[in-house]
């Protein structure tokens, strides 16, 4: 059976509210922001994805030590829900919430190899480095990254936007399907496949394989 860790951020375990029927939290005006260690023990120091599961922003490092800082309203940033799965740090809300404070996760891992966007929120990587990198979209989210890695995939599904052109990669695969836009930087090679009016641009001047169905278009920068 796989191992779960649990790191439960203003949760009353006995409440028993779903995201789905829990009462909708609405802003307190005030501001808040608290810090989640996640350092300690070995399935909370492993984790070298993250997945995002809301309409919230999420601020991606490398560092030295993992840990979570999570800004915005103070009735807010107690719903955060943390949990890591195998290698995944996954971020969610525990029940719905209203608010006009902008939400943001702040995570510094020591590894980045992938993010995963579930909604409307935005993703932003700075300065990353590694051997592989995996960001993707599902719904209208946005990834914004930079930084330098060997082999880039990059995939859509959905009207989500992915812009990496400052994220300078070796090889480069893409897909998009549905109406989403892709822009990547790619040094030696780049796959490009669309399914529907998506787009995908590139800078560099990488070998170009493309596969279009439908009236989507790749193109340079």
């Amino acid at each position: 059976m796989k191992t779960l860790a649990f790191i439960l951020v203003g949760i009353v375990a006995a409440s028993g509210c779903s995201k789905l029927f829990g009462p909708r939290v609405t802003d307190s005006g005030k501001q808040g922001s608290r810090t989640v260690a996640v350092g300690k023990g070995k399935a909370l120091e492993s984790f070298k994805r993250v997945e995002s599961r809301g309409s919230f922003d999420v601020e991606i490092k490398q560092g030295p030590q993992s840990d979570v800082v999570v800004e915005g309203d103070e009735s807010i940033i107690k719903i955060v829900r943390l949990k890591v799965d195998g290698d995944t740090l996954i971020v969610d809300t525990q029940g719905s919430f209203s608010t006009s404070t902008r939400l943001v996760v702040k995570i510094t891992m020591p590894t980045v190899e992938g993010v995963e966007m579930d909604g409307s929120g935005e993703a932003t990587l700075t300065n990353v480095s590694g051997d592989k990198l995996d960001l993707d979209i599902s719904g209208s989210g946005e990834i914004v990254a930079s930084g330098k890695v060997k082999d880039l995939s990059a995939r859509i599904s959905g009207s989500g936007d992915i812009d990496a052109t400052a994220l300078e990669s070796v090889d480069a695969k893409t897909n998009v399907s549905g109406s989403g836009s892709i822009r990547v930087f790619a040094t030696k090679s780049l796959d490009a496949d669309i399914a529907g009016s998506g787009g995908i641009q590139y800078k560099g001047s990488p070998q170009v394989k493309k596969d279009i169905s439908g009236s989507g278009d790749v193109s340079p920068i």
